[in-house]
């Protein structure tokens, strides 16, 4: 089509082509943040409660991790209730530790006292005798000394093991993170009761027309999130209601009232439009000199230009009045961009703080492994700073061996898609040594459900590992004597025997039995007994001075030594030197026939172990001769 005129030239092509496009991008503009900032809000709740439900999580992991501890084979039964008194004590907010038969009936508690009561009333153990899962108590606070308390529960085999937390260390939590959130929170229960809430003072009406609302949703909507900009508005505020999925129950959070700004967008939009449309046309009937028009149009330019590099630019005098109400529209949008981008600075400064507040290291990278960033805790843990992280792999921080095995796990991450839960070694740069830890990691995907990344959360397992292996030592060290005790002396002698079949060694056994000892104990009493027996343990542990030698507590006042590649002349010169040195000890005693002192009987036997034998055969042989000598006078050695 030919430009016949200035009004056609306005008409065609600066009214469809340049204003008309200006106006729907303006519209769309208005839209996408109006979208931005409700999924913006959403999001940050919804983040709040994932950390929420993973603060759960922890709970539920301390029922695993007693287990754990719980369920060796070597813990006795009796040993139980002090192991849970002092396995509480690891865990910030746990008042008590129970272990429950399948009835309901505590079997073991932290608080020994307490074993034998009842809690098959309780609904939360009944749902954990029949689910899978850990369960969680409702609003059935369970008080100990003036203490409220919610408890949870997780079957185990034949056992429930049951952990009572504070409410105060549940407040703690909530609290903090209401106050990075930025809204006001309110956590109710599977019954419509308040758990926690940092509203203020709140009328019993208030509570009540949420706790309603609350259960018509439940009934209705089928514990469905709801979005937020459906919700119904109570006088000044906008409620979101989000499901946490470990209890069940329910966060409420509490908008403010400046956030119904949201709400006067929407409509907004659309009064963009029609004032769009009212001034294009009012355009067309106008006729302007092309010269002016440019002017103006240099003058929009700058406008952007100034907004694009963050800067708002004063207002100037325009010759068309159409675009100066286009410039005004302009500066309007760059206040918004700019806004925008304030709000979304915050944003995610916020989400920073909020990971920097996890006590836990956490990290994430790309497709490619490369780290996109992590939390302070991560980044000091491994002794880097967080900006140079950015862009880095694993064989840019850790030893090739260690990055080959980190980078084969996320590539099995990434190909899987499968959450992945493993122990690792990893290099603690702030101690100057390696750590045992747990790697918590799963993937996360963009909107159209497509692998974007990985992210992990580290926990460091290495004082809980060493609790265990402190816990593995007392159950082979006899308590009085602190020398091995019958179980430490079998699996240690177990080890001996085996080499010594493999290598055709003599194996020698010295059994030891303390003289007259009861009369002994009857006389002086228990703690001089204790006493005796302490000195003579020590003296048969000096007197035996290789490392492979083994002393063992057999029971009472009995003794047992073990001396590998020992004869029975080897065995002999090691018993007449014991005998000697518990003599030298001259512990009185007044019941004693031989010169009114403590002595030992030994009895010892040495042969070469072949397959199939068992090292109870040795035993036996040297207790028999432990029994000639009582019978032929006592303080002497048999061989």
């Amino acid at each position: 089509m030919k430009i016949t005129s200035i009004k056609h030239l306005l008409l065609y092509k600066l009214i469809l082509m340049v204003i008309l496009p200006m106006f729907l991008v303006n519209w769309l503009v208005l839209s996408i943040s109006a979208a931005s900032i409700k999924k913006t809000i959403l999001r940050r709740n919804t983040m709040v409660e994932i950390m929420i439900d993973h603060f759960f999580e922890d709970y539920e992991h301390i029922l695993d991790q007693t287990n754990r501890v719980l369920s060796r084979e070597e813990l006795k039964e009796e040993e139980k209730n002090n192991y849970l008194k002092v396995w509480r004590k690891n865990f910030e907010g746990v008042e008590k530790l129970d272990i429950l038969d399948l009835n309901g009936v505590i079997k073991h508690s932290s608080v020994g006292e307490d074993a034998g009561d009842d809690m098959s009333n309780f609904k939360f153990i009944e749902r954990a005798v029949n689910e899978k899962k850990a369960s969680w108590s409702e609003f059935e606070f369970y008080s100990r000394n003036g203490k409220e308390q919610i408890m949870v529960a997780k079957r185990f085999d034949k056992n429930i093991l049951v952990a009572n937390i504070t409410l105060k260390s549940f407040s703690k939590i909530f609290n903090k993170l209401a106050k990075n959130s930025g809204s006001k929170m309110f956590i109710l229960d599977n019954d419509g009761n308040a758990i926690f809430y940092n509203v203020g003072e709140m009328s019993t009406e208030r509570k009540n027309a949420l706790r309603y609302k609350y259960i018509f949703m439940k009934k209705n909507m089928g514990n469905s999130q709801v979005d937020l900009i459906k919700k119904e508005i109570f006088d000044d505020t906008i409620e979101n209601y989000l499901k946490i999925r470990k209890t069940g129950w329910t966060t409420i959070f509490i908008e403010e009232e400046g956030r119904k700004f949201i709400f006067i967008w929407d409509f907004y939009k659309y009064i963009i439009l029609i004032l769009g449309l009212f001034t294009l046309l009012m355009i067309s009937t106008v006729y302007f000199i092309v010269k002016k028009i440019l002017n103006d149009i240099k003058k929009l330019k700058k406008i952007a230009e100034k907004v694009s590099n963050e800067e708002l630019p004063e207002k100037k005098k325009y010759n068309i009045s159409e675009i100066e109400k286009l410039a005004d529209k302009f500066l309007e949008m760059g206040e918004i961009v700019l806004e925008r981008k304030r709000i979304l600075k915050e944003k995610v400064s916020f989400l920073e703080t909020l990971l920097d507040t996890i006590p836990e290291p956490v990290y994430f990278k790309d497709e490619e492994y490369r780290y996109l960033g992590c939390n302070e805790t991560y980044a000091k843990y491994i002794g880097i700073r967080k900006e140079e992280l950015q862009g880095k792999t694993v064989y840019d921080i850790f030893p090739k061996d260690r990055a080959d095995m980190y980078h084969r796990a996320d590539e099995e991450l990434m190909k899987t898609g499968k959450a992945q839960l493993y122990e690792r070694k990893l290099i603690n740069k702030m101690v100057g040594y390696e750590r045992d830890v747990i790697f918590h990691k799963s993937i996360f995907k963009d909107l159209d459900g497509e692998k974007t990344g990985i992210i992990g959360v580290v926990q460091d397992i290495t004082s809980l590992k060493k609790v265990m292996e402190e816990l593995k030592t007392l159950s082979i060290i006899d308590t009085l004597t602190k020398i091995y005790n019958r179980r430490g002396f079998n699996e240690l002698s177990i080890k001996n025997w085996k080499e010594a079949i493999r290598y055709k060694k003599k194996v020698s056994i010295i059994m030891g039995d303390v003289d007259k000892f009861k009369l002994y104990n009857d006389y002086y009493g228990h703690q001089a007994g204790d006493e005796c027996l302490r000195k003579i343990a020590k003296t048969l542990k000096s007197s035996c001075k290789r490392p492979l030698d083994i002393v063992g507590r057999y029971g009472g006042e009995e003794f047992i030594i073990l001396l590998y590649d020992t004869d029975l002349e080897g065995a002999e010169v090691v018993s007449e030197t014991i005998i000697k040195n518990i003599t030298n000890l001259n512990i009185e005693h007044i019941k004693s026939k031989h010169g009114k002192k403590v002595t030992i009987s030994l009895g010892g036997a040495s042969l070469i172990p072949k397959v199939g034998d068992n090292i109870e055969i040795l035993i036996n042989m040297a207790d028999k001769m432990l029994y000639k000598a009582k019978e032929n006078g006592r303080n002497r050695v048999e061989l």
